[in-house]
């Protein structure tokens, strides 16, 4: 889905509007296949694990064996400008971050169908669960 910009706060009031930042990045829908990165799609359909700033994503062992998330790939923290993305991801150890913001697909199945704030509920779980793994990794 594209994003609109906020003209009115007034939307918000409305539940069904959702506003989040608006990142300078490039927009990479990340896909786990037997808990790795498979691929990482830009709207063009370009691989972004391709470029060296994006490789660390194969690194990551997840906690699940299959999903797709929908995101931003940004430079730094996100408000560089789309110009830096496109350097730093060129970059062996490039300053890349890749933001989720949806879960598209979770164990082999669609959840598109499920409302949005079900779906974030469900990615902030997992994110976190990931990030309890690691620190328990860490302190071993």
């Amino acid at each position: 889905m594209l994003c609109e910009r906020l003209t009115s706060l007034s939307r918000l009031a409305d539940r069904t509007y959702i506003a989040e930042p608006k990142l300078d990045g490039q927009r990479a829908q990340l896909h786990i296949h037997q808990g790795r990165a498979a691929a990482c799609y830009s709207r063009r359909g370009l691989d972004l694990l391709e470029h060296p700033g994006m490789a660390w994503l194969r690194d990551i062992k997840w906690l699940f064996k299959a999903a797709i998330f929908d995101g931003e790939a940004c430079a730094g923290d996100g408000h560089q400008g789309i110009q830096a993305v496109f350097t730093e991801r060129t970059r062996v150890g490039g300053d890349m971050a890749l933001v989720r913001f949806d879960v598209l697909h979770l164990g082999g199945k669609s959840v598109m169908r499920e409302p949005w704030r079900d779906r974030h509920k469900r990615l902030q779980d997992l994110m976190e669960s990931h990030q309890t793994r690691i620190e328990r990794a860490a302190r071993s």
